[in-house]
């Protein structure tokens, strides 16, 4: 292991998933659902810490007005990031490769209204820790944003030892080989020591059962978050306190479904901690009745905590969008407690408003008055509404003037993201000005359908075809290969006539196009 990695793993680059909680659109909704406003400047600077391969930042820095600054301490992976940003001309956007200590010791850093980090707080050293609380305590502004996720406990009481049991292994037989096959041996050795009845596995049953079943998927990701030396799993009450020794207070949970505790909490749950009042421990008594293993939190310093006269006026006012066809929005949501399934018609108010005028921009208050005039009173239609957010089918959206300032920016890179799909496909992800966020699981044919639009080329499925026949590309259809001219254009034309029924309108409304 390298010296200068600090006991991070190394081997392998890391996915290229795109994270819409880092969005300080969607962070500043999910602060106003508990009550809390922090305004943005009028010349935001946004961070982000340990960006991977950059493809959030780039997305974010691409959507949001202001200026964004990121650092990863991999090389290559912020040559990726820096590569991105160039390609779409974005120049709002600064990469750096310094470590936690090298960015902290900085002169020429700005004070930041937003700072995140996805998933870093668990895979570092105390020592980087320490560092990362002196940049936040240095450089966030009063007023300011700060986004952590973090693996936490109780949920991972488990199956904590899983990892150490892998790590170790990796650590004292994993050198010279590939990073793939470091995670399949260090699974292989688990399920050795498993096999042979360990008083350990017998105490800790379902649980580490079903996670080890689990292992298996995404290598990259399982070896960024298993074959760290240093990790950890806190409780989000050591989080927070450590936050508040640098003035930082708890302001929400990013993740809006869990604001629905009908979903995650039995009636006998919901009664027990409406009796908590302190807002750290009622939190923390949460994720027990959860079994929380993973946190996306917002903290702050300092908010303006709003009356909820106040609080309702600004969530009416906010405006929101549909990122999927209107047929395809589903209520049904999926949670440790089970399914739950309402009837198709019981909140079809409003999927009819956000439907309305080809899928438009409404606002919270025009979705609640149209479900009332159905019949939906505005506690289940603000429920309904707050699923579908909750579960990524509606976005909030930014303001008119900030999205003036972004739109160019977000089309190129847009374009460079269609331009892509003709080099490999690693990329999914677009970005909205509307929401300044991301939609993601965009195919590469449908990438190739974009890039013909924004070229105004005549046949799109043409253009596709050609396209994939240049880097020696076939589709696959029900798992085989498609030979020749015309399956492949056959097949291209079904993605097409799809692709312009459902998706070109949802891209057009999210202003992508």
């Amino acid at each position: 292991m390298q010296n200068w990695a600090d006991g991070y793993f190394t081997g392998s680059h890391y996915t290229y998933g795109y994270f819409d909680y880092l969005s300080p659109v969607q962070q500043r909704f999910a602060l106003l659902l508990n009550g809390l406003e922090c305004p943005p400047s009028d010349s935001p600077h946004h961070c982000e810490l340990g960006f991977g391969q950059g493809v959030t930042l780039n997305v974010h820095s691409a959507s949001n007005p202001g200026c964004y600054t990121g650092t990863d301490f991999t090389p290559d992976q912020a040559v990726f990031a820096a590569g991105l940003a160039a390609r779409a001309c974005n120049r709002s956007l600064r990469i750096l490769d310094d470590s936690f200590a090298d960015f902290h010791a900085r002169k020429d850093l700005p004070q930041f209204d937003s700072i995140s980090l996805h998933g870093i707080w668990s895979w570092v050293s105390d020592d980087n820790r320490r560092v990362i609380a002196d940049i936040v305590r240095q450089r966030l502004k009063p007023g300011g944003i700060l986004y952590l996720s973090y693996n936490c406990l109780p949920g991972w009481a488990n199956i904590q030892p899983l990892q150490r049991l892998m790590e170790l292994h990796d650590r004292f037989g994993g050198a010279g080989r590939k990073a793939e096959q470091r995670v399949d041996d260090a699974l292989g050795f688990v399920r050795a020591v498993l096999s042979a009845q360990p008083a350990y596995a017998e105490a800790a049953g379902e649980t580490l059962r079903k996670q080890l079943d689990a292992l298996g998927g995404d290598k990259a990701y399982l070896a960024h978050e298993y074959l760290n030396r240093n990790w950890t799993a806190p409780y989000f009450s050591d989080v927070a306190q450590a936050l508040a020794d640098i003035r930082l207070e708890f302001g929400a949970t990013s993740q809006i479904l869990k604001r629905l505790d009908a979903l995650h909490l039995t009636a006998a749950q919901r009664q027990m901690l409406t009796a908590i009042d302190n807002p750290i421990l009622r939190e923390q008594a949460q994720d027990y009745c959860i079994n929380t293993r993973f946190r996306t939190d917002l903290f702050v310093r300092g908010a303006i905590r709003l009356t909820p006269e106040a609080q309702r006026i600004r969530l009416f006012r906010q405006q929101v969008v549909a990122c999927v066809p209107a047929r395809k929005i589903s209520f049904t949501v999926s949670t440790h407690l089970g399914t739950f399934e309402p009837h198709d018609d019981q909140y079809a108010p409003v999927r009819e408003a956000l439907a309305d005028d080809g899928g438009c921009v409404k606002t919270i208050g025009d979705i609640v008055e149209h479900a009332g005039r159905r019949g939906l009173d505005e506690t289940r239609a603000l429920r309904a509404l707050l699923t579908l957010m909750g579960t990524g089918q509606v976005y909030a959206c930014q303001p008119e003037a900030d999205l003036d300032n972004v739109r160019e920016r977000a089309r190129r890179f847009n374009r460079t993201i269609a331009e892509l799909a003709l080099e490999d496909d690693h990329l999914h992800v677009l970005a909205s000005p509307l929401t300044g966020a991301g939609i993601s699981n965009i195919g590469r044919s449908e990438r190739l359908f974009l890039l013909a639009i924004f070229d105004g080329i005549e046949d799109p499925v043409d253009f596709a075809w050609r396209s994939m026949k240049s880097i020696d590309a076939s589709l696959v259809r029900d798992g085989q290969a498609l030979q020749g001219d015309a399956q492949n254009l056959a097949y291209l034309r079904e993605q097409y006539a799809a692709f312009q029924d459902d998706l070109l309108p949802v891209l057009e409304a999210l202003q992508i196009t």
